[in-house]
């Protein structure tokens, strides 16, 4: 396969997925975690010892709600250890509103016990509490530029010559402050299948992940692969009663596919770009996490 021929492939995949009617990876964390997204772990040897990424992704979710993301991620490697931090502005419309400022703050550490196997834990921190208002009332989670939780995150990587598997969890430690309660509104001014979120407990997420490095030659590299997710039970929310209930529909399994298309630069520098969306979602996601994303990133090592 040329380039062209590969470029091709890439963008009619994106094209593709734009046409997916539900629920992806987004800004929950995990699947960003930068140990859990390589798909080329050379980052982990070397003579590199440091890693500079910036990037952008573009997102849509439910309801005609759009996203893009501007990320900055430092990864810094001391023998076996890899340290790594990451922050995130969003900005995000819709018919509601306009929202942006700073998303979450990510922290990782990783350890690589051999060339195969990277097992590591992190914590990501909010800098919103996602209770954004607009004309006095609460956003929907769709238009927070952050879930709003400072979350757990563990996993493990593990590859085998071009193939690799991530398995990881995320746990939120603490809940935001969402007060979004959708018959606030005035009927008719809201789309009427967004979900209460007023005092919201959002579950764990498990995720998996398998994918396969493709090298066409010494400048390509195409990694297809899927990401399973699994939101471990239903979410809740409490009515002005103080009534707390849980989100019917909330719990359950996305499956998203993604492709990364890389490109070399230099012996230090790389562009990459990485599309996915859902084949498969579970029935709610009061969350508002994106259907859609595409991302582009310059990465630099020294």
């Amino acid at each position: 396969m040329n380039t062209f021929k590969l470029l091709i492939l890439t963008i009619a995949m994106a094209v593709s997925y734009k046409t997916a009617h539900a629920q992806g990876c987004s800004d929950a964390g995990i699947c960003t975690a930068p140990t859990i997204r390589l798909t080329d772990t050379s980052v982990l040897s070397g003579n590199s010892k440091n890693t500079v990424t910036a990037g952008t992704v573009f997102g849509t979710a439910q309801y005609n709600v759009s996203s893009l993301g501007i990320h900055a991620e430092y990864v810094r490697r001391l023998g076996k250890l890899t340290v790594s931090g990451k922050v995130v502005y969003s900005f995000i419309t819709g018919p509601l509103a306009t929202n942006s400022g700073l998303a979450d703050a990510m922290f990782t550490v990783a350890y690589s016990f051999n060339d195969r196997f990277t097992p590591m834990i992190g914590i990501k921190l909010p800098f919103s509490d996602a209770n954004k208002m607009e004309n006095g009332l609460p956003l929907p989670m769709a238009y927070q530029t952050s879930l709003g939780t400072t979350d757990l995150l563990a996993g493990f990587t593990y590859t085998f010559n071009n193939w690799g598997v991530a398995l990881a969890w995320q746990q939120p430690l603490t809940q935001n402050r969402s007060a979004f309660i959708i018959s606030d509104y005035p009927g008719g001014s809201i789309d009427s299948r967004y979900r209460s979120t007023n005092g919201f407990e959002r579950r764990a997420d498990v995720l998996a992940r398998a994918y396969y490095n493709i090298r066409f030659n010494s400048k390509w590299l195409f990694t297809p692969g899927i990401l399973p997710i699994y939101h471990i039970g239903d979410d809740y929310w409490t009515d002005k009663t103080g009534l707390r209930t849980s989100i019917s529909g909330s719990q359950g399994l996305t499956l998203n596919t993604n492709v990364a298309l890389r490109y070399t630069l230099t012996n230090s520098s790389y562009l990459r770009l990485t599309v996915g969306a859902p084949v498969m979602a579970r029935k709610v996601r009061p969350e508002g996490l994106t259907k859609f994303g595409i991302v582009l990133e310059y990465i630099g090592r020294f």
